[in-house]
């Protein structure tokens, strides 16, 4: 017989519910947890991941790409919030050069979906968020499959890979301004 949310899964949760914006490393969750904690045992992982999953209901989680079983946990409603996971889930720190395996930063995956410093990234990443790129549409679409309308959640999983594939291979056509959500949301966080 459960006697509710533990210790741990009541801090993730406090946590997500805080910074609802925000994505999050499953080390930096594991970090929230064990604040105390010189070094992060194995049995803190496992006993925060347990509870990670009990207390991320309706967030997403994606395996960070180059890294040896790390994930970002991403809430899919807030653009800001998805677009940071998922640039977080697949870019590396080029700033960094010790290890592609490091992940980005939450300041750093913001600063790239911005624009900010590019000559030290080389790569522009802020089609993605514009209000014609991709990522909107597919905020859009987390929001009509919970709201239970299927049909628009097709018709915006296709316009999704048409934008997708729009911004990989012709990035020069997405040319609106950075989405105002993301905007409000970042000047929010800081």
């Amino acid at each position: 017989m459960s006697r509710g949310p533990g210790r741990i899964e009541r801090t993730i949760e406090a946590l997500l519910a805080e910074h609802s914006t925000s994505a999050f490393t499953t080390d930096e969750i594991i970090h929230a947890c064990f604040p105390a904690e010189p070094s992060i045992l194995k049995k803190h992982r496992v006993s925060a991941l347990r509870a990670l999953r009990k207390a991320s209901v309706g967030w997403c989680s994606e395996m960070i790409s180059g890294s040896n079983g790390a994930f970002v946990i991403y809430n899919p409603y807030n653009l800001r919030s998805y677009a940071i996971g998922r640039t977080r889930a697949r870019e590396w720190d080029e700033t960094r050069r010790l290890s592609r395996n490091t992940p980005v930063t939450l300041k750093r995956a913001e600063e790239m979906l911005l624009g900010d410093r590019m000559s030290a990234y080389p790569r522009d990443c802020s089609k993605w968020i514009r209000t014609d790129g991709p990522y909107p549409v597919a905020v859009a679409r987390w929001k009509a499959m919970r709201s239970g309308d299927t049909i628009e959640a097709e018709r915006l999983w296709e316009r999704f890979k048409d934008l997708a594939r729009t911004a990989v291979y012709l990035p020069e056509k997405i040319t609106g301004d950075i989405h105002p959500d993301f905007l409000q949301d970042a000047a929010l966080a800081a």
